[in-house]
């Protein structure tokens, strides 16, 4: 027996507490057969209101009503576009959003966000270049050229059945709701694409923030406002391994931001975090010291994209030394600086291999606490 949603309609395997469509509570107090009222979702400052269903049905075919599309709707739907039919969704959905791939087709498909396609054209365009190549020898016909070229080439000299015999796979499309759903949440698909972000930021918090914005470039101030919150206080924790983290999220977002400048000094700030010997549990282990080769490849990169000479490097690198105020350090800023340099320049191994043996002797310390050791109130402070 199937269970009715009172809000959406959206008919519920037997058993269900929630609804598969919008997340509605199938049972509510108050709820029954013969009451044709249902409550209708309201908003921090509006309380709920009572609707019927004819007038939710009104305003459905209005496109007034709003079926609770969340920010994993938001992902499939921009993951689904041209997503073969019969082939499986990824199983990040499940394991990074706690949602299930096959409801959220459902969803998407009832809703007409999404749609299977049954022009060949479409299919044709979804189709890997290989196969188009394949059928192309197979008629006789030039095979070069762009895809489009290609594809042309096999609608005006081949029929429609053999075009369909030869593509008969068919694939999901967003239709123009499902596209603008998705170019109206960018923000929610910039999260999803970033892996720093992911590691550091709660998705439904991003997305408060980000929701009722115009302006997409925001989507990188609010990203680094709530990295730097999460930066001083694992600094504030004396959790070293993971501030040096967050300042590495926010190098990525300034990269994403196209500032190279404050992605450099970031970088510069994590070399000097992984050559001080510092730990989480504001520990002291000099025995753990180690120049990560991916850091010393973006400063290499981004001190060549901005034409930095060594000189400008020294003034930068002494410069967030000083902002960043770490309570001890294993090496003297000189002596990491020229760590630092001699990495970018020679065999990162090497350079490793020579900072174990240099430390391997050195005895663990846990430091006294860390609130006399925050950074210097400078112009920069609010980037480390």
């Amino acid at each position: 027996m199937k269970i009715k949603c009172p809000l959406c309609d959206f008919e519920n395997e037997e058993g269900s507490k929630f609804c598969n469509n919008c997340n509605e509570p199938l049972f509510k107090q108050g709820y029954s057969e013969d009451n044709p009222y249902v409550k209708k979702r309201g908003n921090k400052d509006q309380p709920f209101k009572l609707i019927s269903d004819e007038e939710i049905k009104a305003e459905t075919e209005e496109g007034k009503y709003n079926m609770n599309i969340k920010p994993v709707d938001v992902i499939f739907l921009e993951r689904a576009d041209g997503h073969k039919v019969g082939d499986e969704f990824p199983n990040y959905f499940e394991y990074q959003y706690g949602a299930n791939p096959s409801s959220l087709l459902e969803k998407a498909l009832t809703n007409n966000f999404l749609i299977k396609s049954d022009s060949i054209v479409n299919n044709m365009e979804k189709t890997k270049t290989s196969k188009l190549k394949e059928v192309l020898k197979k008629h006789n016909l030039k095979v070069s050229g762009k895809k489009q070229e290609q594809i042309e080439r096999l609608i005006i000299n081949v029929s429609e059945e053999e075009l369909k015999t030869a593509f008969p796979d068919s694939y999901y499309i967003l239709n123009d709701k499902g596209k603008s759903i998705v170019q109206e949440n960018e923000h929610i698909i910039y999260y999803h694409k970033s892996q720093h972000l992911r590691n550091e930021i709660s998705l439904d918090k991003y997305h408060d923030l980000l929701k009722d914005k115009t302006d997409d470039s925001v989507k990188y101030d609010i990203a680094l406002e709530l990295l730097k919150n999460n930066a001083m206080q694992n600094r504030d924790n004396g959790d070293w391994g993971l501030y040096r983290n967050s300042l590495f999220s926010k190098a990525k977002v300034y990269e994403d931001k196209q500032d190279n400048q404050s992605a450099l000094e970031l970088y510069l700030a994590i070399c000097h975090i992984d050559l001080s010997g510092l730990s989480n549990g504001n520990a002291y282990m000099p025995s753990t010291i180690f120049l990560a080769p991916g850091i010393i490849s973006l400063v290499r990169e981004l001190t060549s994209k901005l034409e930095l000479d060594k000189e400008t490097l020294k003034e930068k690198y002494f410069y967030y030394v000083e902002e960043l105020k770490l309570p001890k350090t294993r090496f003297s800023k000189e002596q990491s600086l020229e760590y630092l340099i001699r990495a970018t320049e020679e065999n990162i191994d090497k350079m490793n291999e020579e900072l174990r043996e240099k430390t391997k002797e050195d005895e663990i310390e846990i430091l006294a606490d860390v609130e006399n050791n925050k950074p210097h109130t400078g112009i920069h402070k609010q980037r480390f």
